[in-house]
């Protein structure tokens, strides 16, 4: 893995004249720089793969002319060298790979590139900098205008130490945040970065003109077309083992995070099989409730067991949380990301990772996306039916939906029309499609005077509108819309950002495109069948899984006693508080009184699924934020931005 930056435009004289003069410095080792009078390219690497032993950047190609620094995993690495004639047993790095593949294709090479990957491409001629950002969003790329220059890099944190880049607070995502609105692609939590999307590019020139452009979604996608229905999952059994098998190509010491839900066991099961030929071993560590545990809560032991007695290479390692808190490390985390994690329960991970780490473990497997990547499941799924005629298939599975779900089947008729209601026929507190704004707002802790000045409650109103109707009946539609949808990667760049400052690497399998595009291709019987949604996946792993693992539809909370250790720890939380609220910032867009009196409601003795949503979403949210707006204070101001330089030749 690759953390890169850079800038252009800016004339880097004053600090190093003479290294700028000879175009290159600080090549040794796996990183480096490359700096001109009129750009800079910085990459810094940790190898973990083989392919990344062969790592040197930054790479240069075109006879000198292009400067590459990449962030980058490539998958389907043959079938790229095969298009540029370049010999297998030819050792290149990924970023050697997506320098050929830019010099035989330029912008469009992103069409030929496979995997995870964020690059930027210096043109010492044309004076352009190209840079593009895989589809499933693996990796990130943030960029900002400087006065008279650009400056782009892995993390919004290295961006705001480089001088010229402004810290100015997006007042409006802060009390989206705060409200729960759903966060625009592009935007940060300071108005002058923003994010390249996935599946975007943009160029940089002598224009000055740096617009993202999308160069792919999820309907270019070519479909799979099979006669047999079964021969889908057995695609996907098929993706699944070159995806592992890649992943399990590592000479270090692998693991996975098993929670015993479908996801994790399919990859946990299928990562054990596959170093057991070689005779490797396997590190799985879960998440559970301490041994003296006294409640209602209930973890996933059970299930993990029944993983580790069929897979006899997995050593499992059991991490509960002792005395962690919620609060622990939660500057450290605002301090990586710049922004207030979404996660509430990174407290536990950072117990996980721990151990992890102690093991000698850095590469750690997780089944993020399975649930929308490789096996899609929704009521849209039985409106297809009813849309299509199939009435008879209908009836069948809702009752074998009822039975395996154990719901009345009064219920899940209700559930599965009710996007078909017109909202004026609902309570507010009933609406599936269009939910109240001003209840909506009950659950924030924004200021009504910030809330008021930001407009959230005619932006709840938007964002808050019925679906299209042709959505409602489609399955594949709320698929594609689950893929397009922002949090999914945004969660990804957190979780990803945080593990790596903690020198673990996650990888997610489930988000390879070559899994999505099985799981779209496939027909809706091979996707829900029988009373069972997510289907596909379970019939890929039938001679694989435990058969409760298989057949489960339930899935348990990573972390069950959240709600207990906040009640613990209420008067931490309430020192914060009366700290916080001292800072001009929080104090003009966070309703501490609403945050004190969500704390007091914080429960010690009901289940987790017993807390009130109100108050969970209140008090995380909130004081998440509010922690974050101390520390954006805190910042020094920015440091001007180097002389600015006209485009000219090199």
């Amino acid at each position: 893995m690759a953390t890169i930056s850079g800038t252009v435009g800016t004339s880097f004289a004053a600090r190093d004249r003479a290294d700028a003069d000879r175009g290159g410095v600080g090549l040794s080792g796996l990183g480096g720089a490359w700096r001109s009078s009129q750009a800079e390219l910085r990459a810094v690497v940790e190898p973990l793969l083989p392919a990344e032993s062969l790592e040197r950047q930054p790479v240069t190609g075109g006879g000198g002319r292009f400067v590459l620094v990449a962030d980058a995993w490539l998958t389907e690495r043959g079938d790229l060298r095969g298009a540029l004639g370049i010999p297998r047993e030819q050792p290149l790095s990924d970023s050697a790979l997506i320098m050929r593949a830019f010099e035989r294709w330029k912008e469009d090479c992103v069409h030929h590139l496979s995997g995870a990957f964020a690059f930027a491409v210096w043109d010492t001629s044309d004076r352009t900098l190209f840079c593009a950002r895989d589809p499933s969003g693996r990796r990130p790329l943030f960029y900002a205008r400087l006065p008279q220059g650009f400056a782009f890099a892995s993390s919004v944190r290295q961006l705001l130490d480089i001088p010229g880049v402004r810290r100015d607070l997006d007042l409006e995502r802060v009390a989206g945040q705060l409200a729960h609105l759903v966060a625009d692609h592009e935007g940060t939590y300071f108005s002058h970065i923003r994010r390249l999307p996935p599946a975007h590019r943009l160029t940089f020139g002598p224009g000055g003109s740096a617009q993202p452009r999308r160069y792919w979604s999820a309907q270019d996608m070519k479909m799979l077309r099979f006669a047999d229905r079964d021969e889908y999952a057995r695609e996907l059994r098929r993706v699944l083992d070159d995806v592992v098998g890649e992943f399990a190509s590592a000479p270090s010491p692998l693991g996975i995070k098993l929670s015993g839900g479908l996801d994790s066991s399919s990859l946990a099961c299928l990562l054990a099989r596959t170093l057991d030929r070689s005779g490797r071993r396997l590190a799985a560590f879960s998440s559970v409730l301490p041994e003296d545990h006294v409640g209602p809560e209930e973890d996933e032991r059970p299930y993990m067991e029944m993983v580790v007695a069929q897979e006899r290479n997995i050593d499992l390692t059991y991490v509960t949380g002792g005395d962690a808190s919620p609060l622990d490390r939660l500057g450290d985390s605002i301090d990586i990301l710049a922004a207030p994690p979404r996660n509430a329960f990174d407290y536990m991970n950072f117990r996980l990772w721990a151990e992890v780490k102690r093991q000698g473990v850095s590469l750690l497997m997780d089944g993020f996306g399975g649930d929308a990547f490789a096996s899609y499941q929704h009521p849209a799924y039985f409106l297809q039916l009813l849309a299509s005629g199939r009435l008879l298939t209908l009836d069948r599975e809702m009752k074998l939906l009822a039975r395996s779900y154990r719901m009345r089947r009064k219920d899940l008729v209700k559930h599965v029309l009710a996007p078909l209601v017109p909202d004026s026929w609902m309570r507010s507190n009933q609406r599936l499609n269009n939910g109240d704004p001003a209840r909506l707002l009950e659950l924030s802790s924004i200021h009504p005077d910030f809330a008021r000045r930001q407009r959230v409650l005619e932006r709840l109103a938007v964002q808050q509108k019925p679906l299209a109707w042709h959505k409602r009946w489609s399955l594949k539609a709320r698929q594609y819309e689950e893929l397009a949808a922002p949090t999914l990667f945004m969660t990804q760049e957190e979780v990803t950002a945080i593990a790596t400052a903690h020198g673990i690497r996650p990888v997610s399998p489930f988000l390879d495109l070559r899994v999505a595009q099985v799981s779209l291709s496939a027909p809706i019987d091979a996707i829900h069948r029988d009373g069972y949604g997510r289907r596909l996946l379970r019939d890929a792993m039938a001679d694989l899984l435990p058969p409760p693992i298989r057949w489960r539809v339930s899935k348990g909370a990573f972390t069950p006693d959240f709600h207990r250790r906040v009640a613990r720890d209420r008067q931490r939380f309430a020192a914060e508080f009366e700290r916080l609220e001292k800072v001009p910032e929080v104090a003009a867009m966070l309703d501490i009184p609403k945050l004190k009196a969500a704390l007091a409601e914080t429960p010690d003795g009901v289940s987790y699924n017993g807390w009130d949503l109100r108050t969970q979403m209140v008090l995380t949210t909130g004081h998440r934020v509010a922690r974050f707006l101390e520390w954006a204070a805190s910042l020094p101001p920015a440091a001007s931005a180097p002389q600015p330089v006209a485009m000219g030749a090199e």
